[in-house]
């Protein structure tokens, strides 16, 4: 072979191996790279239909009543209603914020870990005019409030009624109207109940003295100068309100004094011109230490109720 062909031959077999270099691979083909698109996409779809990969549901929760605008009752029941997503295995914490500023107002507890049913009834009275509920995760990790402010009046002035007045029993007026008969003079309480009945210079028998014993609410008894004895008063034992007693110019003795011990109420008790003793004076005034007693010769003036 001529030197000339050597030459032209070997830049042949150059080119061609330059050639050769130059072409695209079977990783660069237009083919190949769909190919791969293809490999990639299939795996996507693949991870996506895995459970084990699946990307969690959205969580929320969202107040739906009071959300603003209502007027309720403090003190009165009101229903708290609420949506919820992704947390129905969650329980939930129920607060009502007062004033307006969360940093500044008050923060009242309605209801604490409770199962979320998205209702729940609840009460309060708080000491501002308007609020928002919150309704919370118990780690308040998910929450929503009110989307506007509700307002709490107070509840409407009831005043308590006046408990209903006793009226006379007929017993009480058939003693009046007997003891009215036999020359009393008696004041009557607004209430019906006589309160104070006074005997002067009057034959007064054991029949009027258990009339006298029926008017539990009296508060005064004059019996001045009565035609009574000791035995007579066993019937004042029940006037349980008595304060006054008189029984100046009577028949009364010391024995007639053991019926006074239980009147704790009486503050003036006036045995002059009676057969009453000093010494049964003194163990009355001990037994009555609140009573003034005045007797001939004889006068306590007790202490003042307290």
């Amino acid at each position: 072979m001529s030197r000339h062909r050597m030459v032209v031959t070997a830049i042949t077999t150059a080119s061609l191996i330059l050639i050769a270099g130059c072409q695209p691979t079977d990783k660069d083909t237009p083919s190949a790279n769909q190919e791969q698109r293809t490999r990639q996409s299939s795996s996507s779809a693949a991870a996506s239909s895995d459970p084990a990969r699946e990307v969690p549901s959205s969580r929320s929760i969202r107040v739906l009543s009071p959300n603003g605008g209502e007027e309720l009752v403090a003190g009165q029941p009101f229903a708290v209603r609420w949506s919820s997503q992704g947390l129905d295995d969650k329980l939930v914490t129920i607060k009502a914020h007062g004033g307006g500023d969360e940093n500044v107002g008050g923060w009242y507890t309605l209801a604490e870990a409770i199962q979320n049913t998205g209702t729940r009834q609840c009460t309060f009275s708080g000491g501002w005019r308007k609020y928002k509920i919150h309704v919370s995760t118990v780690d308040e990790q998910v929450s929503d409030a009110s989307d506007d402010f509700f307002a709490m009046k107070a509840p409407a002035f009831v005043p308590e009624p006046e408990p209903p007045r006793s009226s006379p029993a007929d017993s009480e007026r058939e003693a009046l109207a007997a003891l009215e008969q036999a020359g009393a003079l008696f004041r009557i309480a607004p209430s019906g109940h006589a309160v104070d009945v006074s005997f002067a210079d009057t034959q007064i028998d054991n029949a009027t003295m258990a009339r006298i014993a029926q008017l539990t609410d009296l508060q005064s008894l004059v019996l001045t100068n009565c035609k009574i004895e000791s035995g007579g008063l066993k019937h004042v034992r029940g006037l349980k309100k008595l304060k006054g007693l008189r029984l100046r110019g009577t028949n009364v003795s010391d024995a007639g004094l053991v019926h006074f011990a239980g009147l704790t109420e009486l503050i003036a008790l006036d045995l002059q011109e009676t057969q009453v003793a000093k010494a049964a004076l003194e163990r009355l005034a001990m037994q009555l230490p609140n009573c003034s007693i005045i007797a001939d010769g004889f006068h306590t003036h007790g202490r003042p109720l307290q």
